[in-house]
């Protein structure tokens, strides 16, 4: 019984771990992208002005053949590497 309860515990804090999101904001260029990820990436291009993920009420969803996110984690649009922007 209680190699069953050590087996489902883990199973719930592995399926925990596997629904988490990442949400960031890169500057990449002139242009700000909010990426967003859960099973896979969406990026979004921000709006002029914006500055915040909550800015985000007339963001455009931008193909994801643009992007390349590399091992280290650093967001590449069209080729060239992006900076990431603290977000608070």
């Amino acid at each position: 019984m209680r190699m069953f309860l050590t087996g489902v515990t883990a199973m719930f804090l592995a399926t925990g771990t596997a629904h988490a999101n990442d949400n960031w904001l890169d500057r990449c260029g002139k242009h700000l992208i909010h990426t967003y990820g859960h099973h896979g990436y969406m990026f979004f291009l921000m709006p002029k002005g914006a500055s915040r993920i909550g800015d985000d009420d007339r963001k455009r969803q931008l193909p994801g053949r643009l992007f390349r996110i590399d091992d280290d984690g650093n967001l590449y649009f069209r080729g060239r590497k992006c900076k990431r922007e603290n977000v608070e």
